[in-house]
């Protein structure tokens, strides 16, 4: 039996891990040159996926500051986009935006387009952040560094798309390059990675400060966390490197605001900014305050106004998870991830020092640290057995589905199968454990702590299994059920999980028996660090300022926690990646051994055991690496899924503006108005309740549209007059998961550009006060995006005489038999631009009275062309109305009526009678 032990522990010893950490790094920068480059290649070197924005804001944030005055902008981010000198600066105040710096570079350096500024940012920046994740993770294992590698560059939604945006990018650049700053503190030339640590601290606070005090909270306790007990030196030269860059950063910011706006104003803006995001008790209050105070400094200010009150309890951090994180790899991936990274972590975790020390828990329970044999285990895993079985069994809870949608029938014999099911799996576990050992002796004692550990997790799945539905967003269950689903019924999947958690929980039984060759001696120290420092970290941020993290980042998808998240997913991976390779060479093991004896034709009796045991072994191993194929097939789907419900190529209509019907053109649109700026060269500004088809007519100045000028970014907004008449209309609507629930079931909260109202009514053709144009639009059922050209040709209007009326009428002359009169008719014609009148029209109409009622003829009884605000008609005795209808060359004005009134033998009256 030694031979089989001696065996199977060379087998180990020859897994094919990577001797070469260059080798893997290669692998690693191929994977991610072909996943980015075909990104690229793919949408024209535009991606958007749900946000690309701020790749267009980086590019004109590094225009203004390559072409502006410093001595006006003192170099803040400028985010007024206008040929007009005056129109700037309007600055952003909440950060120093350190990518628009390294974008300033690339500009300068040439790269003046959107397509330049982000193929050279992701194959610079991205590539070097992927490098750090990778050199970062190898001190863990070279095999798991590659898998963690792969795992986040091919996170469509949470990392891959952000690492095309020229702001994003710098997130896991900033994450790893302060993790392996505190490395560096502990080698070689110690001065200098203080100097590299200050540095990038600085760099880091002169860009978002909630991103960077996350990353900085993350990093000073990952510091405490290595050095603490080994060279608290370190821990405060790492504090000092830190705290340094931070007063750097945030210093140079600082004194620029000063410069711009004053001391006290900068405080001001400060606490304006938390409570926006943060107290928001009164929304409307707020706001209006607000756009006062930013109004009158010339400030860009967001109004993302939210009570973060309503976040700051335990449900909706847990959410913050699930909702925001791990539904996007569906409920069921993640959850057999997460099983498997638990119950893998403390398998790992196996040294003989750990296992033999007894625990202060022990101390007090001396009678609890004995070994138990296989009877006594099958008893102690009863109750956790029994209440995994009951919680397996319901249909979709395993899916992520709420249990009252699936809740089978319960019947007589229910609870009986299930605690028949308990024994015989607690029995099956203990047999496969002693089987893993290489052990054929017939009896195996086991550690009563490791057995109690156990039989707490198995509880902990049975919760999590019956709890987890209700972290997710229901509503959108479509998604993950049937859209990212590979067409496998619930028992397949239901299977899997049951067999993953039989196999971890008979490894965990014999943990302290087993030795994994394929990892590094202690690998879990910097992990486990890795894992409590950043999850603390965001506690502390998320207490903080928990309505900014839902704003700026949750509900946007953007890169915050993924970090952890794929080191989670990567590690549950990766255990049953290592548990699969453990099993396999078991079984290589055993049938190298046994060969010679199962070809002998005269087998004894006593060697069918071993015979038996191979076959186990054989299944187990064959059923390990289907399941291990089968869960990386279904990362990759669901990432092709992604890309197919949510295309890359979504903005690729913004190239067409670069073409000469559009370049030059000013616009607005009902988003954030930078892309089209950048793209067109001209201005343009966001309002989202843009609508032409209402007008204001003012007297003196004509019509005016009524829009919502908060997002009006131009410091001579005041005074140009070009700015009330944009030349193009442009509606974009992002696409996001609310899009693809419509698009797939047809309803929900998202609408296209079809039901703008200017877009609906000209699509209607109904008739409007202007002659607006629908020049291009997205006709696919996404009715993502609309260009409309806009029609200023105003129509002339009639202006008011002092008593308020429109139009005068008077008896000039009555005729001398008295059956009539002559009436003069004066009205004020007007039009806003002051086009001359070409031909007005007046019509007379009859009216009918009755009992101190009146109404008017549907046919004009005279009709006369008029001109100069003045006119004469001769009419008969009667009621009448008068209409003018006033022309200019081009434009047709609104009909106007005036009061009803009698020509009788006297002259004329008005009559105050009811319509």
């Amino acid at each position: 039996m030694q031979e089989v032990n001696n065996l199977a522990g060379s087998w180990h010893n020859r897994m094919p891990v990577f001797k070469s950490y260059w080798g893997g790094l290669v692998l690693v920068l191929a994977c991610y040159v072909l996943v980015y480059g075909l990104l690229l290649w793919l949408t024209d070197f535009i991606p958007y996926v749900m946000d690309n924005n701020e790749s267009f804001s980086s590019l004109g944030h590094a225009y203004n500051l390559y072409h502006g005055d410093l001595l006006k902008s003192f170099g803040l981010t400028d985010e007024a986009f206008s040929p007009f000198p005056d129109a700037h600066p309007v600055i952003h105040s909440h950060q120093g935006n350190w990518p628009r710096i390294y974008a300033f570079v690339l500009f300068a350096l040439g790269a003046r387009s959107i397509e330049s500024q982000i193929f050279i940012t992701t194959f610079t920046i991205g590539i070097a952040s992927l490098f750090f994740v990778y050199h970062y993770f190898a001190r863990f294992s070279i095999w798991f560094s590659v898998l963690a590698s792969i795992i986040l560059m091919t996170d469509y939604i949470l990392f891959a798309q952000w690492n095309v945006v020229t702001y994003r990018v710098w997130h896991a650049f900033f994450v790893f390059s302060s993790l392996l700053c505190v490395h560096g503190l502990s080698g070689s030339h110690k001065k200098w990675w203080i100097f590299l640590t200050a540095l990038n601290a600085a760099c880091l606070f002169y860009g978002e400060l909630v991103f960077a005090g996350f990353v900085t909270a993350w990093t000073g306790l990952y510091t405490l966390l290595l050095y603490f007990r080994k060279s608290f030196k370190n821990v405060l030269l790492g504090g000092f490197a830190q705290f340094t860059g931070m007063l750097l950063g945030v210093g140079i910011l600082f004194m620029q605001l000063s410069a711009y706006m004053g001391f006290d104003t900068v405080i001001r803006d400060f606490k304006f900014t938390l409570w926006a995001r943060n107290e928001a008790s009164d929304p409307i209050a707020l706001k209006k305050m607000l756009m006062n105070f930013y109004d009158s400094l010339n400030v860009a200010f967001f109004y993302n106004i939210l009570d973060g009150a309503k976040f700051r309890d335990i449900i909706s951090y847990v959410k913050s998870f699930f909702m925001y994180g791990f539904q996007i790899y569906t409920p069921v991936f993640s959850l057999i991830v997460l099983i498997s990274f638990i119950l893998g972590f403390f398998i790992f975790v196996n040294s003989d020092q750990a296992i033999n020390r007894p625990s202060r828990f022990i101390r007090f329970f001396p009678h609890i640290s004995r070994r138990l044999d296989a009877n006594e285990v099958i008893a102690f895993l009863f109750l956790p057995l029994f209440a995994f079985w009951v919680c397996i069994t319901f249909n979709q809870s395993l899916m992520g589905g709420l249990v009252s949608q699936g809740i089978p029938e319960i019947g007589r014999y229910y609870f009986l199968n299930c605690a028949i099911l308990s024994i015989l799996s607690g029995y099956l576990i203990t047999k496969f454990s002693k089987l893993l050992t290489l052990n054929l002796a017939k009896h195996i004692s086991y550690s009563s702590k490791i057995v109690f550990i156990t039989a707490v997790f198995l509880l902990s799945i049975a919760l999590i299994l019956r709890k987890q539905p209700s972290l997710y967003n229901q509503d959108m269950m479509r998604i993950w059920f049937q859209e990212l689903s590979t067409d496998l019924p619930i028992s397949v999947w239901k299977g899997l999980f049951i067999f993953l958690v039989f196999l971890f929980t008979s490894m965990s039984l014999v943990r302290d028996k087993i030795q994994f060759q394929v990892l590094k001696e202690k690998p879990f120290g910097y992990l486990s660090k890795f894992l409590i420092s950043g999850f603390i970290a965001y506690t502390i941020v998320y207490i903080l300022s928990p309505g900014y993290v839902y704003s700026g980042y949750l509900t946007r998808y953007a890169p915050f926690y993924v970090f952890l998240l794929n080191t989670i997913i990567a590690l549950g991976l990766f255990f049953v990646l290592t548990i699969s390779w453990q099993i396999v060479q078991t079984f290589r093991a055993y049938a190298l051994i046994y060969r010679p004896v199962m070809n002998n034709v005269f087998i004894k009796k006593r060697l069918a055991s071993p015979s038996f045991k191979l076959i186990t072994l054989g299944t187990t191993a064959f059923c390990c690496m289907i399941t291990c194929s089968f869960l990386f097939y279904h990362w990759f789907f669901i990432q092709y899924q992604y890309i197919n419900l949510l295309p890359p190529t979504h903005f690729g209509f913004v190239k067409m503006l670069r073409e000469p019907e559009f370049y030059g053109k000013s616009s607005v649109s009902n988003t954030y108005s930078m892309p089209f700026s950048v793209q067109t060269n001209s201005w343009s500004y966001f309002d989202d309740d843009f609508d032409y088809s209402k007008f204001a007519l003012n007297e003196e100045r004509g019509y005016r549209p009524l829009t919502n000028l908060q997002y009006f970014w131009f410091r001579d907004r005041k005074i140009n007059p070009q700015y009330s008449r944009p030349e193009l209309y442009i509606c974009f609507n992002q696409q996001n998961f609310e899009s693809v629930m419509r698009e797939l079931t047809g309803k929900g909260c998202y609408k296209g550009c079809s039901h703008k109202r200017l877009v609906s009514e000209l699509l209607a053709k109904r008739k409007t006060l202007l002659n607006h144009e629908i020049i291009k639009r997205d006709e696919s059922v996404k009715d993502s995006w609309t260009i409309v050209k806009l029609d200023w040709n105003f129509p002339p209007y009639l202006g008011r005489f002092q008593d308020r009326e429109h139009i005068h009428i008077k008896a000039k002359e009555n005729k001398p038999d008295k059956t009539g009169a002559v009436l003069a008719i004066n009205y004020h014609y007007k039009q806003q631009d002051g086009k001359e009148e070409s031909a007005s029209i007046l019509e007379v109409f009859r009216v009918l009275v009755e009992n101190n009622e009146y109404e008017v003829g549907s046919k004009a009884y005279q009709t006369t062309s008029v001109k100069g605000g003045e006119a004469e008609i001769e009419l008969p005795l009667g009621y009448y109305v008068v209409v003018l209808t006033p022309h200019s060359n081009e434009m047709v004005g609104n009909k106007i009526m005036s009061k009803p009134f009698e020509v009788s033998e006297e002259g004329i009256r008005n009559i105050g009678l009811v319509n």
